[in-house]
């Protein structure tokens, strides 16, 4: 693996971006801070493909993200979050997520160079297919759970 941004492994992406990713949405739980812990939640899977050590068998990345999103579907909603995080739409679902909703909370404003920006805490819920509706702080923590074991295992194993 090579070093990206001084990142070099996937347990270390978990602990200096995932998990201050996930510190920063408790505590301010906006769209911004929701797409960028469902991103780096999902992402991790990227790091593992090519992680030699944890992925010995040189799995196809399609067959360890299926295989990852058996073990915790909320990995699944991860992906279709940072797929409309990145096109604004989902182009092949995996979550099966078919409409969010937001219950604002208030608004935070900033002011500075360029004008007011303003940004608005919320509560998400998120709809799946079939008609499930599951609030977007249970998937994260369940994705977050999820993560911790691997990596407490991973670490065990050593």
């Amino acid at each position: 693996m090579t070093s990206v941004l001084g990142i070099e492994s996937p347990a270390q992406y978990w602990q200096e971006v995932v998990l201050p990713n996930a510190l920063h949405y408790r505590q301010h739980p906006t769209a911004r801070e929701a797409f960028n812990l469902a991103a780096s939640l999902w992402h991790l899977v990227d790091w593992i493909f090519e992680d030699p050590r944890l992925n010995p068998q040189c799995q196809q990345k399609s067959d360890l993200q299926a295989t990852l999103r058996q073990q915790c579907p909320a990995l699944g909603v991860m992906h279709d979050i940072t797929t409309l995080y990145k096109h604004a739409r989902i182009t092949k679902p995996q979550g099966k997520v078919a409409a969010t909703d937001v219950e604002m909370l208030g608004a935070t404003f900033y002011f500075g160079p360029g004008g007011p920006v303003s940004e608005h805490p919320a509560e998400y819920t998120v709809s799946l297919e079939g008609g499930e509706q599951r609030p977007l702080n249970e998937l994260f923590e369940e994705a977050l759970r999820f993560w911790d074991g691997y990596f407490r295992a991973d670490a065990g194993a050593r």
